[in-house]
């Protein structure tokens, strides 16, 4: 189950086993707990803003 809990995360998981994991999420402790220490991680990815580096940061200007 495990696997697709990422999947089932990002909304990408097709039915039916959106639902199987909807199910087994419902009676399953340890995958939700699972689940939910998933979310709060996907969570603070996402809101971590990117940057990009300085373009005259030494790893632009080196010449090989």
């Amino acid at each position: 189950m495990r696997p697709l809990l990422s999947l089932y995360l990002d909304g990408e998981l097709p039915e039916p086993q959106r639902g199987m994991v909807t199910r087994h999420l419902g009676e399953c402790p340890a995958c939700r707990a699972e689940e939910a220490y998933l979310d709060k991680t996907l969570r603070i990815i996402h809101a971590v803003e990117s940057i990009e580096p300085p373009r005259d940061h030494l790893y632009w200007n080196r010449r090989c």
